[in-house]
């Protein structure tokens, strides 16, 4: 595994020979109120949010699959979604992205209430059976990056 520093992000890359601990939505089901509820509040309270409370741990993971494994791994993402990250009070949001103009390439946007969030999702059982098990087997490479946030509204 290599590492580089980028001021603020942490760039690990990694191949696919390495053991992966890698691979949230946000579920406004999950909060406890409505949204009409919190739109509510915003009208009738000024709430200003420092930036501490808006830190959250934010994992990115441009990841290239093998050829012609597109489909196969979309599959396995869209079965570990509802099973993994759905099920995770600490996982706020879990976004995977493709790109039209780029076959067999996948980007993972997560976002964590904090490290321990983060190690509950890769610790847990599906994440073991389907992404450190069959999704691991169908890339090439990834890259994980770690962010942390500049500014927030």
């Amino acid at each position: 595994m290599r590492y580089a520093s980028t001021g603020a992000s942490r760039i690990r890359t990694r191949s696919a020979q390495q053991p992966a601990s890698t691979p949230a939505r946000p579920d406004l089901a999950r909060h406890p109120r409505a949204p009409a509820d919190i739109v509510e509040d915003i009208r009738c309270t000024y709430l200003r949010l420092t930036q501490e409370e808006l830190l959250v741990l934010v994992k990115v993971f441009p990841i290239t699959l093998k050829p012609g494994k597109q489909a196969e791994v979309e599959a396995i993402v869209e079965e570990f979604a509802p099973k993994g990250p759905a099920q995770e009070p600490g996982t706020l949001s879990f976004r995977v992205y493709r790109d039209p103009a780029r076959p067999d390439y996948l980007l993972f946007v997560e976002h964590f209430a904090d490290q321990a969030a983060y190690d509950t999702h890769t610790g847990s059982d599906a994440y073991e059976e389907l992404i450190a098990g069959r999704f691991a087997g169908l890339i090439t490479e990834f890259v994980e990056i770690d962010h942390e946030l500049l500014v927030g509204i």
